[in-house]
């Protein structure tokens, strides 16, 4: 028997027709199982062609954002790059960093509205521990940069905290999808995101930002034991609800 086809009898439509869409992904036993609970299901022409448009729709909404973030990385890259020669001072980092963060809550804000509509339309019914941490790590990025460039140490704490649980999902989900042979389609996007908020949390912890925010060693220590115990709960959530 298909080792895929109990598992997939409970993915959507939409899902199953991204995994024989993109099959090159994907093994043959896991297009074939997706291939047949398809089949399965009876689904009319229209049905069909609907899924497939909004594949299409994802797919070049995906490219236009990787490219933005692309662009946009460069030069947060070059701001905070620790080998350059030239010696930033707090005001240019903290700067560098509310951009960064100003746009990345932007782009959170626009890929949470089609959540919210749904949320909103279903009456609050179709409420899961997935769509609360999408909308709990959208509210804290905005409200995280404001206070960040107030100069307040909420708003270190909030970037920090928004930092490291989206970087330790990103890699959770990666690793996730790769064991369960979901395939592994996001990978320049996976690096690219790795890469910024990676770079966003090395910032976050210079010895000239920590400073500005009057955070001595043993409360920054505190905090990123804290942050990392967080993310890592966020993430078992996700991966095992």
């Amino acid at each position: 028997m298909n080792k895929y086809a109990d598992r997939y009898k409970k993915l959507a439509t939409i899902q199953l027709l991204q995994i024989v869409e993109n099959s090159e992904e994907y093994n043959s036993e896991a297009v074939e199982a997706a291939t047949l609970e398809i089949s399965s299901r009876n689904l009319s022409d229209e049905e069909i062609q609907e899924d497939l448009s909004k594949i299409e729709s994802s797919k070049n909404q995906k490219s236009k954002t990787e490219e933005l973030i692309s662009n946009f990385g460069k030069k947060i890259i070059d701001e905070v790059n620790p080998v350059q020669t030239k010696t930033r001072d707090a005001d240019k980092l903290i700067k560098a960093l509310t951009i960064f963060f100003g746009i990345m809550s932007v782009f959170q804000i626009y890929e949470a509205i089609p959540l919210l509509r749904l949320i909103v339309s279903s009456g609050g019914t179709r409420v899961d521990l997935g769509s609360i941490f999408i909308l709990g790590t959208t509210i804290i990025a905005p409200i995280g940069t404001v206070l960040f460039w107030q100069r307040k140490q909420r708003g270190w704490h909030l970037l920090m905290l928004h930092s490291m649980i989206i970087t330790t999902s990103t890699i959770g989900i990666a690793i996730f999808s790769l064991v369960k042979g979901y395939g592994f389609s996001f990978i320049a996007e996976t690096i690219v995101i790795l890469g910024l908020y990676g770079a966003a949390i090395w910032t976050l912890s210079k010895t000239e930002i920590k400073e500005e925010y009057e955070m001595t060693d043993a409360a920054f220590k505190k905090s990123i034991f804290l942050t990392i115990i967080f993310s890592i709960m966020v993430l078992l959530v996700l991966v095992f609800s």
